[in-house]
């Protein structure tokens, strides 16, 4: 005898699908469309293209997609009400729910959701399915796709990714105007590592399906706006968050997002020490929905979730006020504190005094002091392209501050003039060469084409250090705020933070308190470290009126004293 099918409980990726059918009325985006990694550039063009014309061509009357929902959630509320307390009649309520998703009319918009859906993860090859919106509209109209590779492809994407549409999955609370309570433990992963974890298409989809995401914005983040567009009006959810929830790119894509709709941060506690055997600090955040909806709709802009009411003026806000690590507060703001929202601006007067240091992608560039010295001594024209390497566990442990390992640098040279050096480009090329020419990601075609350079080369920063006579420095991943001198010359690594700045004044004053201040409000943190980035720490940061002042005229010494003495 088979298993019941327990008619309440639903598996699959909750971010990856169609949360609200209206979506299919419109037709699958433009974003769906955006070539990657080894994608046929000039296909993937021509099938949007081809989408685009579909879409324009109104193949869906209103309420076409939409009209089934209200028998679906009739359907499945009778399957609810159904008693479940023995065993015949927990199958008998299995039975009842089989019916329902095997009618004509779910099969039809299952179908469509998969097909919605797996446009977003196709390739695009000449031979490929190239899913449009005319395949949704067939769907929904002969529920099958006549074009067979269409529908194998469809079937693969969908049972391997999992395809998860709520709209279907709960009819009924879609036909109710969505949930009243969500509560989650969603995953936490780093924004870096999401292509390489799940794929690029997948990172396509968050882009699009949750727009503005991106950056290093974690996750999680997709988790809270998906959870948030599911919610009725004055509905809540509860989630466990990592500790950069209200910080840097996770926040600009997630807390942000959601209080720029109307929501409301009614409850949150800090970093949490995880009780298991996780070394991991988490947050506690509750949010409520706004409690009416506005008069239109909000325009269609790329959260396709059926997102609650923008805005804040639409009598939501609850009963006001909050809890912050349980003390009562008049609001919490998305960056978990009680402090005013807002986000500070880029300041001009700033741009190009701080950076990032190389990327090297590569870890063939890298030599220990031994071989390098050797190299040295055997050519003196390698000095011109082997230096001192620094990175930010040299800057954070060494005494002084010195390099432990020498890179190789071809700087923007062409391959003809890295010739010039032959010992080291023979080195890059049996070490840096073969890993390179395995990259696929978006961007690695120039790394396989200029294997012998940088993966980012701050030319921009050389431009900017070159009259000075030493550097600022600082460890882009720190727990303490400390910024030191450097001498200028030396290759600096990723993962430090070079200002162009040579004088004690700026030392002083970007070392001081008020500056820490200002970047741990700005950073992320990993665990317990400040995680400084040049452009939400720095760029914002306003600096006393006398740095922007202009020069005072100067004075003419007088008469009878020579310039330059007295």
């Amino acid at each position: 005898m088979h298993a019941p099918v327990l008619w309440n409980i639903r598996c699959g990726d909750s971010l990856l699908g169609v949360a609200d059918l209206q979506a299919l009325e419109a037709g699958i985006p433009d974003d769906a469309y955006r070539p990657l990694g080894t994608d046929d550039r000039a296909h993937a063009r021509q099938v949007r293209a081809r989408n685009a014309r579909e879409a324009r061509m109104d193949l869906f009357s209103h309420g076409f997609v939409t009209a089934p929902l209200a028998d679906l959630a009739a359907h499945m509320r009778q399957v609810a009400a159904m008693p479940d307390r023995t065993v015949e009649q927990v199958h008998a309520k299995s039975a009842a729910y089989r019916r329902v998703i095997t009618q004509d009319a779910y099969c039809r918009l299952l179908l469509a959701c998969d097909v919605w859906t797996a446009a977003f993860v196709q390739p695009f090859t000449p031979d490929g399915p190239a899913l449009t919106t005319a395949a949704v509209q067939e769907a929904l109209t002969h529920g099958a796709l006549s074009d067979p590779r269409q529908g194998a492809f469809v079937t693969l994407a969908r049972d391997e990714r999992a395809f998860f549409h709520w709209s279907l999955e709960f009819p009924d609370a879609a036909a109710a105007g969505r949930f009243d309570v969500i509560l989650g433990n969603p995953p936490f992963m780093g924004g870096l590592r999401i292509s390489g974890v799940a794929g690029e298409a997948y990172r396509r989809w968050l882009e699009a399906a949750l727009a503005p995401f991106g950056g290093t914005a974690d996750l999680c983040a997709a988790f809270f706006r998906r959870a948030f567009a599911l919610l009725r009006p004055g509905g809540r959810l509860g989630m466990i968050a990592t500790n950069t929830i209200g910080q840097g790119d996770t926040c600009e894509s997630g807390l942000k997002v959601i209080m720029a709709q109307g929501g409301r941060i009614a409850f949150a506690r800090r970093f949490v020490r995880w009780p298991g055997q996780a070394s991991v600090e988490v947050n506690l955040v509750v949010i409520e929905a706004p409690r009416a909806t506005p008069p239109h709709p909000p325009a269609r802009g790329g959260d396709w979730g059926g997102s609650p009411a923008r805005g804040r003026d639409w009598g939501g806000g609850g009963d006001g006020g909050a809890l912050l690590d349980d003390c009562p507060v008049a609001a919490i703001s998305s960056r978990l504190d009680a402090e005013p929202d807002g986000e500070p601006a880029r300041l001009r007067q700033n741009d190009g005094k701080a950076f990032q240091g190389d990327i090297v992608r590569g870890i063939g560039f890298v030599l220990e002091a031994a071989e390098a010295e050797a190299l040295l001594a055997r050519d003196p024209r390698n000095a011109d392209c082997l230096f001192p390497y620094l990175n930010g566990e040299d800057l954070n442990t060494h005494p002084a501050q010195q390099p432990g390992r020498w890179v190789i640098c071809f700087h923007d040279w062409d391959l003809a003039r890295a010739q010039q050096c032959p010992d080291l480009l023979r080195i890059v090329a049996e070490r840096v060469k073969p890993e390179r020419e395995r990259l696929r990601g978006p961007g690695d075609a120039r790394n396989r084409a200029a294997w012998w350079q940088f993966g980012a080369y701050r030319a921009g920063m050389r431009r900017a250090i070159a009259p000075l006579r030493r550097v600022l420095a600082r460890s882009r991943i720190s727990e303490m705020h400390a910024l030191v001198f450097v001498p200028k010359g030396w290759i600096y690594n990723e993962q430090l933070v070079v200002f162009a700045f040579d004088d004690d004044y700026h030392f002083a004053l970007l070392q001081s308190g008020v500056h820490e201040a200002w970047a741990r409000r700005q950073a992320s943190s990993l665990r317990t470290d400040l995680r400084y980035t040049p452009t939400d720490c720095f760029a914002t940061f306003p600096f006393p009126p006398a740095e922007y002042a202009a020069p005072p005229p100067r004075t003419p010494p007088p008469a009878g004293v020579e310039r330059g003495g007295i």
